[in-house]
C-alpha cells in the first residue's frame, strides 16, 4: 500500500511531463487511485480523446491511500494528436539516396523513437522508394514511401503496413497538409488520415522534419459483394502521361484512375464509368438522389478544397469511393503542399483570400452541377455558417498553437535546408521570407479572411 504523499509525488513528476501518446496514467499497486481529465473520468489514456490543440487540462486523482483519502488537483499538458512535441525520431538506415528511384524499393532497416525511447523493436526490415510527382522532380529534399513486412501500430496511428513521409519542402509553413487533414476531420469526413511529424535521419545524418502519413489505400471495399463498389481518384496525369500501370477511364471527359477493386475487369471498369455517367445525366436534368450522393460528405468536402484554394483540387489528388449499397463519397482529402496561396503559376487573383476557386473551376462538374440545387447549397453553406459560429475561434487558437509548436523543429529543418528566402518551386514572391514566423502568419492570416469572405458570400 501507498501513502497519499508517495502518490502525489509520482503524480507531480508525471504532470511534469507533456503528456503524449506514449504516456500512460501511473498504477500502483493495492492502492486505489481514480482519474479524471476535465471532470471526465477516465481509466486510461488510450480512449481518451486528445484535444484540437495542445493545451493544458485539469487532472483530478482521488487517492485512497494507506494512511487517508485525498483528492488532488495537477495541470497536465496534452498534446494533439498531430503534435511535433511528441519528438518522433524515424531513423532509415543502409540505404543509397543516390540511387533511389520512384519505381524500385530498396531495403533497409528502420528504427522507431519518441524522444529517445524505441517504440519499435529496434532495426526492422523496411522497404523504401521516392515517390509523389512535383515533389520529387522539383525538389532536393524528396518525399519517400516506406513498406513494412507487416502491419505495424505506432505513434497511436491505425495498424498500417505502409506510410509516407511527405518531405513538405515547397510549403516553409509545414503546416498546409496537416491543417487540412484536421479540417477534415473536424467536418467528420469519414475517410481523414491521420499525420505526425517526425525528424527524419537517413544514414545517421539528419535530412529534415518530415510528415508521416496513412496509407491511402485503407479505403477498403467489400470485393466480394455483387453491389457496385469501388475507389478512384480523379487525376489528369492520367491522360497527360498516358498511365500504362494504371487502370483508368474516362467519364464525361474527366480522367479516373481506379484504386479499388484491387483485381478489376473490363466490366468492373464498364459498370463504374456507366454509373458516373448515369450520375451526371441525372444531375444535369434536375435530379438529386440522396441515395446516391453523400450530400454532407460533398459539401464538406468542397468546402475544405474551397477554402484552402487548392491547386491540386479536381485536376490531381481528388478521391471519391462507393461502398457497396451506399452513396458516393468524396475523400480522403489529401496533397494541400500547394494551397494557400503557394503557387505562382496560377494568376493575381489565386493569392487573395477572396474569390471562388474549387466551386467554379473548369473540371469542377460535380461541384456545379450539386450547387445548382438549393437542397445542396444550403447545406454547403450551412457548414460554412456553422463552423464560423461553433469553431471558427477555436480553428484560429489551433493554427497559432501549432505555429509556435514547430518553431524550434522549423528551425532545425530550415539550418538543414536553407531555403526560407530561396525560390522552391512554385513558391510566389511574397512566400520568400526571412522567417519562419511570417510563413505562419501568412497562413492564419489567409485562412481568416478567407473565412471572413466565404461567410459574407453566403448572406448575399
Amino acid at each position: 500500500l501507498y501513502t497519499t504523499e508517495e502518490v502525489n509525488t509520482v503524480l507531480k513528476e508525471f504532470a511534469s511531463h507533456d503528456i503524449t501518446h506514449e504516456s500512460q496514467l501511473p498504477i500502483f499497486e493495492q492502492t486505489i487511485v481514480t482519474y479524471t481529465i476535465n471532470n471526465i473520468p477516465v481509466e486510461t489514456l488510450d480512449a481518451y480523446e486528445r484535444p484540437l490543440f495542445d493545451q493544458y487540462q485539469s487532472l483530478r486523482a482521488t487517492v485512497y491511500g494507506s494512511d487517508q483519502t485525498v483528492t488532488y488537483l495537477y495541470q497536465i499538458y496534452i498534446l494533439s494528436d498531430y503534435s511535433p512535441k511528441h519528438n518522433y525520431k524515424i531513423e532509415l538506415n543502409n540505404i543509397d539516396l543516390d540511387t533511389m528511384t520512384r519505381e524500385t524499393f530498396q531495403q533497409g532497416l528502420i528504427n522507431v523513437y519518441q524522444e529517445d525511447e524505441f517504440i519499435l523493436p529496434i532495426g526492422q526490415n523496411i522497404n523504401v522508394r521516392h515517390r509523389g510527382n512535383s515533389s520529387w522532380a522539383n525538389h532536393e529534399k524528396k518525399p519517400f514511401r516506406i513498406e513494412f513486412d507487416s502491419d505495424v501500430e505506432m505513434m497511436g496511428l491505425r495498424p498500417h503496413d505502409t506510410y509516407y513521409l511527405l518531405s513538405i519542402h515547397a510549403d516553409k509553413s509545414l503546416m498546409r497538409d496537416v491543417l487540412a487533414h484536421q479540417l477534415a476531420k473536424m467536418l467528420n469526413i469519414e475517410t481523414t488520415q491521420e499525420t505526425r511529424y517526425v525528424d527524419l535521419y537517413i544514414n545517421n545524418e539528419y535530412h529534415g522534419l518530415y510528415l508521416l502519413i496513412e496509407d491511402r489505400r485503407y479505403i477498403q471495399i467489400d470485393e466480394t459483394s455483387e453491389a457496385l463498389a469501388f475507389a478512384l481518384e480523379l487525376d489528369f496525369r492520367a491522360e497527360w502521361e498516358q498511365y500504362v500501370d494504371e487502370t483508368w477511364f474516362y467519364s464525361n471527359g474527366i480522367p479516373y484512375v481506379l484504386k479499388r477493386p484491387s483485381l478489376s475487369t473490363e466490366d468492373d471498369i464498364v459498370g463504374i464509368q456507366l454509373y458516373l455517367d448515369d450520375l451526371v445525366d441525372a444531375l444535369e436534368n434536375g435530379d438529386l438522389d440522396e441515395n446516391e450522393i453523400d450530400i454532407q460528405n460533398w459539401a464538406s468536402y468542397f468546402f475544405i478544397q474551397e477554402y484552402f484554394k487548392n491547386v491540386d483540387a479536381w485536376g490531381l489528388s481528388t478521391f471519391l469511393y462507393k461502398e457497396a449499397n451506399e452513396p458516393l463519397k468524396f475523400g480522403p482529402v489529401w496533397d494541400f503542399d500547394l494551397s494557400i496561396g503557394n503557387a505562382d503559376y496560377v494568376n493575381d487573383a489565386y493569392y487573395s483570400p477572396e474569390g471562388y476557386w474549387f466551386t467554379t473551376h473548369p473540371m469542377a462538374i460535380w461541384a456545379q452541377l450539386t450547387l445548382r440545387f438549393e437542397a445542396f447549397s444550403d447545406v454547403y453553406e450551412n457548414i460554412i455558417r456553422t463552423f464560423y459560429v461553433n469553431t471558427y475561434q477555436t480553428w484560429l487558437m489551433m493554427i497559432e498553437t501549432l505555429g509556435i509548436a514547430l518553431i524550434p523543429y522549423a528551425e532545425k529543418n530550415f539550418e538543414r535546408w536553407d531555403i526560407l528566402d530561396v525560390y522552391i518551386w512554385p513558391n510566389p514572391d511574397r512566400l520568400l521570407t526571412n522567417t519562419y514566423y511570417e510563413q505562419v502568419t501568412f497562413v492564419k492570416n489567409f485562412l481568416e479572411d478567407r473565412l471572413l469572405w466565404l461567410l459574407e458570400e453566403t448572406y448575399e
